[in-house]
C-alpha cells in the first residue's frame, strides 16, 4: 500500500463548456504498488469492500507517467 487513500464525495465532471455532477459513483481511492494489473487484482481477493454489499466493486488503473516530466 502506497497510499492508504481517503473517502470521495460530491463528485464534478468539468468540461471545455462548464462542469455539472458526475455520474460516476467513485466513493474512495487508495494507491498500490504492484508488478502488473493481474498482480494488483490478485492483491485485491478477499477484500472486504467486495463483501459490503451487493454490486460492490473495485476498479483497478494503471498509473502512467507524465510525459516530459
Amino acid at each position: 500500500m502506497v497510499d492508504f487513500g481517503t473517502p470521495l464525495a460530491g463528485g464534478r465532471k468539468v468540461t471545455p463548456t462548464g462542469s455539472s455532477p458526475s455520474n460516476k459513483e467513485v466513493t474512495g481511492y487508495s494507491i498500490i504498488e504492484a508488478d502488473s494489473i493481474e498482480d494488483a487484482e490478485e492483491m485485491l481477493k478477499g477484500h472486504p469492500h467486495l463483501a459490503w454489499a451487493a454490486g460492490c466493486e473495485i476498479e483497478v488503473h494503471e498509473a502512467l507517467a507524465v510525459p516530459g516530466m
